[in-house]
């Protein structure tokens, strides 16, 4: 999310300045990384594949220029250890595999 994309900046980064927790999830750092107390990195799109709508709303291939592993984060925050030895002892979402 980029404040100077809405209506009226100042207002959102005084609500954002309001809160008590913020995570943000970004590229890059920005005016929100800068508030936020825990942010997480994304892929870049040239690090996905897939198909997506483009500005003329039609279909797009993407296929990836590098490799990045993404853990998911949705779902296990709350399961989360307090200290990490390294980002592969994040949880999945996904349930264990049976044997």
């Amino acid at each position: 999310m980029d404040p100077g994309d809405l209506a009226d900046p100042d207002a959102v980064l005084a609500a954002l300045d309001r809160v008590t927790f913020l995570v943000s999830l970004e590229l890059r750092h920005s005016d929100v990384t800068q508030r936020a107390d825990v942010v997480f990195p994304v892929a870049p799109a040239a690090a996905k594949s897939g198909t997506y709508l483009n500005w003329e709303a039609a279909h797009a291939a993407s296929l990836p220029h590098c490799r990045i592993v993404q853990i998911p984060i949705c779902g296990c925050s709350m399961r989360w250890p307090t200290k990490w030895v390294s980002a592969s002892d994040c949880p999945t979402s996904r349930p264990p595999a049976t044997s």
